[in-house]
C-alpha cells in the first residue's frame, strides 16, 4: 500500500491476508537472520528487537513471544531452498544454516 495526499493505492495482492501480524515480524526477523549469514555486521537479533519493540509501542500491546519463534521459525524454513535458488556456491551449508536457525527460533 502506498499513502499520499490523503489517497491510498494498493500496488499488489500477492501474499496479502488477513493474519497474525507476528508472521510479519517473524518474516523480517527470518530475512534478518539470512541476510546476516552473509554479512556478519548486521545485527538481526538487535535490528529484528528495534523493530518488534517500535511495533508493540505503535500496536499499544505487546508482541506474543511464542507466535514470534513459531512466525521466525517458519520464515527460515521458508528461505530454506533459497541459497539453491540463487546457485550459491556453499548452498549446502547455507541450507543446513537455515534449518539449524529455524531449529533454534523455537522455544
Amino acid at each position: 500500500f502506498l499513502a499520499s495526499d490523503g489517497r491510498t493505492v494498493l500496488l499488489d495482492f500477492d501474499r496479502s491476508y488477513l493474519g497474525d501480524p507476528a508472521a510479519d515480524l517473524g518474516n523480517f526477523a527470518a530475512n534478518l537472520i539470512y541476510l546476516a549469514m552473509a554479512d556478519a555486521t548486521i545485527d538481526a537479533p538487535g535490528l529484528a528487537g528495534v523493530f518488534t519493540r517500535a511495533y508493540a509501542a505503535a500496536d499499544g500491546g505487546a508482541v506474543d513471544a511464542g507466535r514470534l519463534a513459531f512466525w521466525t521459525s517458519l520464515g527460515l524454513l521458508q528461505l530454506a531452498p533459497t541459497p539453491f535458488r540463487n546457485l550459491e556456491k556453499d548452498w549446502p551449508q547455507r541450507i543446513a544454516a537455515l534449518l539449524a536457525a529455524a531449529r533454534r527460533s523455537l522455544p
